[in-house]
């Protein structure tokens, strides 16, 4: 298993995970969700329902599909967890929270995201091994 932060462009996102036939990407996003609730989503859902879906300012599954147009291999098994940052009222604001930070409520919500995605990898390193 390989734990990596990997900041960059959508095609260095897909560039890196070729390098693998296993991956859970793990990430914040914006769709819309109760604050804190965790997205999961399989390479089907990424390209084929979720056309709109953006991590951090990127569509994913455009990225995904640019990635196999150009020949890049794709996972064979592929799990987007996405953490829900925004809320259903993300113009909505907390005072306290500036750029690069997360919301109190979010804060709140720590622990039990913590062992939500503990048990998300463990299942997934469970299936894939």
């Amino acid at each position: 298993m390989v734990i990596k932060e990997l900041l960059g462009t959508p095609i260095q996102l897909i560039l890196e995970m070729s390098q693998y036939s296993d991956v859970l990407l793990i990430d914040a996003v914006y769709a819309g969700q109760e604050e804190g609730e965790i997205l999961l989503f399989d390479i089907n859902d990424m390209c084929n329902h979720m056309p709109f879906f953006y991590i951090h300012e990127m569509n994913l599954s455009e990225a995904i599909d640019s990635g196999r147009e150009m020949g890049i291999v794709i996972p064979e098994h592929f799990l987007f967890a996405g953490i829900e940052v925004g809320g259903k009222n993300s113009e909505d604001k907390n005072e306290n929270e500036s750029e690069g930070n997360i919301s109190l409520l979010l804060q709140e919500k720590l622990s039990t995201i913590y062992q939500t995605l503990q048990s998300i990898v463990t299942d997934f390193l469970n299936k894939t091994i």
